[in-house]
């Protein structure tokens, strides 16, 4: 496949976050006194929007909302933020492609600070020339944040490929008329779970690197 760029999603796809996003959404439950929710809803809150997961999975109002996510947030960058790892394979493969010349970006619903953050902490940082996320806001989707990560890499939507591991990743790609790989060892997709027809998938960052330098 080659494209004139690609762009990475982070929670799922370059990092497992898992640890950090879920312990900060628990602390935020017990500080409002939200009541617990099941694994499989706790799962669901890796990727997102968390303001979003938080009207969804506790059903409260967009100004609660803003209030619970402002919490969250702030717990998460103090506390939880670097409680993550990294794939399998997933420097080797980095350094191939930005050995091939592959110009390369994060495309993240994080926030964009906290995205630079933890990706120089796991000293991820150098392999993307953009990392481009989220506002304080909140208000941009999936397909803005893919869009602006493209025109700072010089490229059109349509000369770039998108790598995420959900749903919502697949869906802002198609919004922004980007292509799309989807990765199955992160949050979302599974190999063998549901997941959007026409579409290359791989478990493995060796797996990705060989789609990329098809």
């Amino acid at each position: 496949m080659h494209k004139k760029a690609v762009l990475f999603d982070l929670d799922g796809t370059l990092l497992d976050t898992c640890e950090g996003v879920l312990l900060s959404v628990k602390e935020t439950e017990a500080h409002f006194g939200l009541p617990a929710l099941t694994d499989a809803e706790y799962q669901k809150f890796n990727g997102p929007p968390m303001k979003q997961s938080m009207m969804r999975y506790h059903g409260l109002d967009s100004e609660t909302a803003d209030t619970v996510t402002a919490y969250f947030r702030e717990r998460y960058k103090t506390v939880n933020l670097r409680k993550a790892a990294r794939y399998a394979g997933e420097i080797e493969a980095l350094t191939a492609l930005k050995a091939r010349g592959v110009r390369m970006g994060v495309a993240t619903y994080k926030r964009t600070d906290y995205a630079i953050d933890i990706l120089k902490h796991f000293e991820l940082a150098p392999f993307f020339a953009v990392i481009e996320g989220d506002t304080e806001a909140s208000d941009r989707t999936k397909a803005d944040i893919i869009r602006i990560a493209a025109e700072k890499l010089a490229a059109d939507p349509r000369e770039v490929v998108m790598v995420g591991d959900t749903m919502g990743d697949y869906d802002g790609a198609t919004a922004a008329g980007a292509d799309f790989i989807g990765v199955t060892y992160g949050f979302g997709f599974t190999p063998d779970g549901e997941k959007p027809d026409g579409v290359q998938y791989c478990n493995s960052f060796k797996e990705l690197l060989k789609i990329l330098c098809e």
